[in-house]
């Protein structure tokens, strides 16, 4: 959340550094028994594939299953439009993930860290 803070958008949603670190996944803790799935778009800037391996990280010490896939072609605009896009590389990961165990891949609990 803090790149977006000096980006072209830092007008428009005004955050502040509380907000931003209250809204970065890498200040909350994460249920170990669920299974997480990072896709990045191949186009994506270094700080957008930078921002996605610190979450890995941040995942893989909390004890979660994390597996990570590059979407060639894609950016974060697009890999969003195509999980809805039946045939796309976005939604055949979710597609996946929801499948391996058949439980949806949205019960995610997650808490705050003090």
């Amino acid at each position: 959340m803090k790149p977006l803070q000096t980006s072209f958008l830092a007008t428009e949603i005004a955050i502040t550094d509380e907000e931003a670190t209250n809204l970065s996944p890498l200040t909350h803790d994460f249920d170990p028994s669920v299974e997480v799935a990072i896709a990045i778009g191949g186009e994506e800037t270094p700080s957008f594939l930078g921002q996605a391996e610190a979450f890995a990280r941040h995942l893989r010490k909390q004890g979660l299953h994390v597996s990570q896939t590059i979407i060639a072609g894609a950016d974060h605009m697009s890999s969003v439009r195509d999980l809805g896009m039946d045939g796309t590389r976005a939604a055949d990961c979710l597609a996946k993930l929801i499948q391996r165990d058949g439980t949806p891949a949205h019960n995610a609990a997650t808490r705050s860290v003090p």
